[in-house]
Order: structure tokens, then sequence, then C-alpha cells
């Protein structure tokens, strides 16, 4: 009891505020500081030792630290471990077993400089890899970022690479695929540094093939060594009549043949994008885009898209070949609703139009649009001709 009295008194009279403030090695000769230490640690006190560390002379701290986790103490030691210096990777490999991988990361530099890598790796293995990859530039600069974001893959931690993809150096296209198959690869164009620039062209095209052009397109300045109008005709290919982002971000591409770019938007139903963002392409009239429209078969979007974009003489112009082309393509149903953007269309021989390509029912199904026409006879027509 009286044992048991004395270490109460102790302890109230030595509370951990006053040791911080208390400890004192006094006349203790340095030689003796490694036993005094040995001796505190084996009687309860290790954080008195941990804590005042630097007071101690001559300490092996790789042999205080095994000490301290022999005393099943490992909490302590990951609380004090920024005053120990040059640990291994054994210290390491308890402490992240131990639950503490995170202090170990955050006093990286209390480990030898030779033992980051093997300590980033047993963190990654232990399901630890974001810890590793949000404090990438706190590990001894000689890492193989490459190695290392493949083993992040390897053992399902993606998520942690493509969220922390700028700590990254020197990656290649194969990581870019891999981030692009898992859906993590919102980051990888604002972060394209990260890869090696000889891949900056196979990476833009990864990200054209996974429709995340738009990213592409967003941080197209940072790439290195890529052609731009290459660029913008695979977008455009791949995207087909949703690459008006080509159009919107035209200044992007340095160099290209604006009208050439013009002529495969349109080609590939994008004509309307073109127009849009008319004012990059340079002097292209919108008639002749529309013309163009035309020639392509996009009549659709002519009749429904175009309008607003040309003048009552251009309107004029198309009015007629627009309706003749939609009649002949099968739209005949849209016809009627030019009516209202098309005024010099004549309505009678729109109707005369509709009836040799036996489909007088739209003048039914829409007789608002053709007032005065005779109802009973254009139903006759229909039925004599065997066209419903």
């Amino acid at each position: 009891m009286e044992g048991s009295g004395s270490k109460f008194e102790f302890m109230h009279e030595m509370p951990k505020e006053a040791e911080s403030k208390d400890f004192d090695l006094g006349e203790i000769s340095k030689s003796d500081h490694r036993k005094k230490a040995e001796e505190l640690i084996g009687g309860g006190e290790s954080e008195l030792v941990a804590q005042h560390l630097d007071q101690f002379a001559y300490l092996d701290h790789k042999h205080i630290a095994n000490l301290i986790l022999e005393q099943g103490n490992d909490f302590i030691l990951a609380k004090y471990l920024n005053n120990f210096e040059d640990l291994d990777q054994s210290i390491a490999d308890k402490l992240i077993k131990a639950g503490e991988g995170k202090s170990v990361v955050k006093n990286i530099s209390s480990f030898n400089v030779l033992e980051h890598r093997h300590i980033a790796e047993r963190l990654i293995n232990a399901g630890e890899g974001a810890i590793v990859a949000e404090n990438l530039e706190k590990f001894y600069h000689d890492l193989d970022y490459k190695d290392l974001a493949k083993k992040l893959i390897k053992k399902g931690q993606i998520e942690s690479l493509g969220k922390y993809l700028e700590k990254f150096q020197g990656l290649d296209a194969e990581i870019a695929e891999k981030l692009c198959r898992e859906s993590v690869s919102f980051h990888i164009a604002e972060n394209i540094s990260s890869f090696s620039p000889l891949d900056h062209r196979k990476i833009a095209d990864i990200l054209i093939g996974w429709m995340d052009s738009w990213q592409l397109v967003e941080n197209l300045e940072k790439f290195q060594v890529i052609d731009y109008q290459e660029i913008a005709l695979s977008i455009i290919n791949r995207l087909g009549s949703s690459s008006g982002i080509v159009a919107e971000h035209l200044d992007k591409f340095k160099g290209v043949d604006r009208l050439l770019i013009a002529d495969e938007m349109v080609k590939h139903s994008a004509g309307d994008r073109v127009l849009e963002f008319l004012e990059n392409f340079g002097g292209l009239k919108a008639i002749d885009v529309v013309r163009k429209m035309m020639s392509a078969g996009d009549d659709m979007s002519v009749a429904f898209e175009c309008f607003s974009y040309l003048s009552e003489e251009e309107k004029k112009e198309i009015a007629v070949p627009l309706a003749d082309r939609l009649i002949k393509t099968g739209h005949s149903y849209e016809v009627p609703i030019l009516f209202n953007s098309l005024p010099s269309l004549n309505r009678e021989e729109v109707a005369q139009k509709l009836m040799i390509a036996k489909d007088g029912v739209v003048i039914l199904e829409q007789s608002d649009k053709f007032p005065g026409m005779d109802l009973i006879e254009v139903a006759k027509v229909i039925i004599a001709e065997g066209q419903v």
C-alpha cells in the first residue's frame, strides 16, 4: 500500500503540464543519461522521456523508440515522434500496424531518408495510400512516383491517386488510361504536368476517347507536344453533333484552319454550334454555313436552329429549297411549322407538293396552317390514292 501511495503522490505532484516545464536531469552525468532514460521507460514514464528527449545526451533514438514500443506505448511514440531522428523502417512498420500511419507520414523526417520508399509502400499495402498521396512532398524526393502510382492502382486506391494527382511527377499514358477506366479522370488535364510531356498527345487522345474532351479543352494550353488541329478534328470526329466545345473555345486551338474546322463540324451535324459561335470563325457568313448544312443533309437543324442568324433576304433564299428537302427526306410534318419563320413560303404550293409526295394527311392534321383549303377534297384524294 505504501508503494501505491508513493506513486499516487508522485503523479499528483507532477501532472503532465508540470512535467513539461519542470523536468530536469539535474546533476546526472551525461554518460548516465541512457541508463536514466531506460529506467524511466521501464518504470512507466515513456512519455516523460519522449517529451523531453532533447535533454538526454548520447541516446540512440532507435533504441529508445523500440523500448517505448515494447512497453505497449505506441501512441506515446506517435505523439512525440517529431522529437526523434534517424528511425528505421521497422519502427515505422510497428507504428503503422498500430494504426499510427498518419503520425508516421506527418513526421516522416524523423526517419532515415533511405527508408522513405519502404515506408510509403508499407502504408499503401496497409490501405493508407491516401495519407501517402496527400503528403507526398514530405517524403524524400528520390521516390519513384510512377511506381507508387501503380501500387496505389494495384491496391485498389486509385481514388487517392486521382484526388492528389498534382503531387506526382513523371506519370505516363498507361496510368491516365487506368484513371479514365475507373472514372477518376477529372483532374488529369489540369494536372497534365504530372505526366511526361512525351505522353501528352496520347493522353489527349485518351481523354477524347473517354468523352472527357471538356477538361482537355479547358486546359489545352497546359499540354505540350501536340498538334492543335489534329486535336480539334479528333474531338469533332468523336463528339459529332455535340462538338460545340471546339467552336466555343476555338481561340485555344492555336494556328488551326478555321474554315476547315467549320466544314468538319457541319459534316458532323454540328453546324448549329458553328452559327452560335460564328464570331470565332473569322468572317465566315451565316448563310454560307446554312448552305453547307443543307448540302450535308442537316435540314432539320436548319429548320429549327438557324433562322435567327439569317436576314429576311437570306431566309427567302433558302425557304423553298428547305421545304422541298424536308418533304423529300420524309420530314413533311415539319414543313407547315416553317410558315411563321419563313413567311415567303407559298402555302398553296407547299400543299400541292405535299399531295404529290402522298403526304396529304399533313394538311388535314395541321389544317390551321392551310386556311382556305378544301379539306373535304383533300380527304377524297388521300383516300382515293391510298395515302392512309
